[in-house]
């Protein structure tokens, strides 16, 4: 549904902007209804960890004649611990909102600017790698992949908690960052249990491990930064 109004949204654009000479700017705003359909995903043991992703994404793009700026998009997320069923199922999650931003185009050039909201579901386990269901993905098979060493360990946290970034295509960047706990009870809870994934891994690394020292800080200072972020502050 969402994808079918933003094309029409698009299409009244795209045939405004063909009886201007000049850009044509325009505001808008569209309905969001979002859900991730019930999920069973294989629960081998009770270290299984399982969390509703609310995320906000920002996307803006740019480009004119002799100036620009890629497409970029930031989500920040919140998370909130979920209890499966007696049959290790997770419930549906929905989420309502309003998409909107503005659309720029025209002969000198053309971009927008966005903000709409994620709803997904993140099941972590130590060891393996951190598993998202998205809207649309709930019948894919689902299988833990072990970690080969602390460093795939580090990641899945990455993964869980939101504060990865990584090219997006050639010519833009998507960044994640988690959301801070000092108005949200569920987000806190969450980034203090992610700041004890970081202190667990911390203590496996043993002197023999390549760069034992610079891995000790550098998870410690993670923790650290999580722990500060759950209580609004800002993380490094």
């Amino acid at each position: 549904m969402d994808n079918l109004l933003r094309r029409f949204f698009l299409v009244i654009v795209g045939l405004a902007c063909l009886a201007s000479l000049g850009c044509v700017h325009v505001p808008y705003c569209l309905p969001e209804i979002k859900r991730v359909a019930a999920v069973q995903v294989p629960w081998p043991s009770d270290d299984v960890h399982v969390f509703r992703v609310d995320g906000t994404e920002k996307s803006t793009s740019w480009q004119g004649i002799g100036c620009g700026h890629p497409y970029r998009v930031n989500q920040t997320d919140e998370l909130t611990r979920l209890q499966p069923s007696a049959h290790k199922t997770i419930a549906s999650q929905w989420t309502t909102g309003v998409e909107r931003g503005w659309v720029t185009v025209g002969i000198v050039g053309r971009g927008y600017e966005s903000t709409k909201h994620i709803v997904a579901v993140r099941f972590y386990r130590p060891g393996y790698e951190t598993i998202e269901v998205k809207p649309g993905e709930e019948q894919k098979e689902f299988d833990w992949k072990p970690v080969a060493d602390l460093a795939g360990q580090e990641a899945a946290v990455h993964c869980l908690i939101g504060s990865t970034g990584f090219p997006y295509h050639n010519h833009g960047y998507r960044t994640y960052s988690a959301g801070p706990g000092n108005h949200a009870p569920a987000q806190r809870e969450a980034l203090h249990f992610c700041a004890d994934e970081y202190e667990r891994i911390a203590f496996f690394v043993t002197d023999n491990d390549p760069d034992a020292d610079a891995t000790r800080t550098r998870l410690d200072e993670k923790a650290k930064s999580l722990r500060a972020l759950a209580d609004g502050k800002a993380a490094n």
